[in-house]
């Protein structure tokens, strides 16, 4: 599992070289209170991660933090049409997540919903590279937290647009933090209805792009549909 891209392999003596599982599909699974994280592929070459729904993960893991939908170690990802919902947690707790070592990631036309600690974690591992990742036509409903998490060890080229989030409370929606120095993180055309008056707060630590095509509205709004 040894590769340029990841520094911490967490394999001591046994690390070899980069050969990764492929043809790796996972497809059409619920699964549901789930103690830690809920679907994870690692050491991957061309994952295709779609139709899947999770309802409740970090339910009984008190001592580590657990995203959704993520992977680790991997190259050129794809997670569509999923459902994530659930997250019991503000110790991470975002529905998806790109995480350490992923290189060319997307994540397109899933809906996340009501996870407590927000819609995305973009969390490298030190001196790994993370980059060239995409999420785009997702919809976020009432996740909480902080809806873009960004911490730990830089991601590089990460490009968020066209997706739309429906706000019934104030949020952080983005958090940069714990020195992540998040390099060239664009978001552009996303389309934000919030519920309340109340702003939300957005801190990019100055290392993180929001056109000015990003908008945000107080009208009412009706729930979306799901994805799938």
């Amino acid at each position: 599992m040894r590769r340029p891209e990841l520094q911490n392999p967490n394999c001591g003596s046994t690390c070899g070289s980069w050969t990764p599982q492929t043809d790796v599909v996972i497809r059409g699974n619920s699964v549901s209170d789930i103690g830690g994280d809920a679907i994870v592929p690692h050491h991957t070459d061309g994952a295709l991660v779609e139709y899947n729904e999770v309802d409740g993960f970090r339910e009984r893991e008190p001592a580590h933090c657990a995203a959704g939908i993520w992977g680790w170690n991997t190259v050129d990802a794809l997670y569509q049409h999923n459902e994530v919902s659930g997250g019991k947690t503000t110790c991470d707790g975002q529905g998806l997540d790109i995480d350490e070592a992923n290189t060319r990631t997307v994540y397109q036309y899933n809906y996340s919903h009501d996870n407590e600690g927000g819609f995305i974690l973009l969390c490298n591992g030190s001196g790994s590279t993370s980059a060239d990742n995409v999420v785009r036509y997702n919809i976020s409903q009432n996740d909480g937290g902080q809806l873009f998490d960004m911490v730990c060890a830089k991601t590089t080229n990460t490009q968020i647009y066209n997706n739309t989030f429906h706000l019934a409370e104030p949020v952080d929606v983005i958090n940069n933090g714990n020195g992540s120095a998040a390099a060239n993180a664009a978001f552009s055309n996303n389309i934000f209805h919030v519920a309340t008056s109340e702003a939300a707060y957005v801190d990019t630590g100055g290392s993180a792009s929001t056109p000015t095509s990003s908008t945000a509205t107080t009208r009412p709004v009706s729930p979306p549909t799901r994805t799938r």
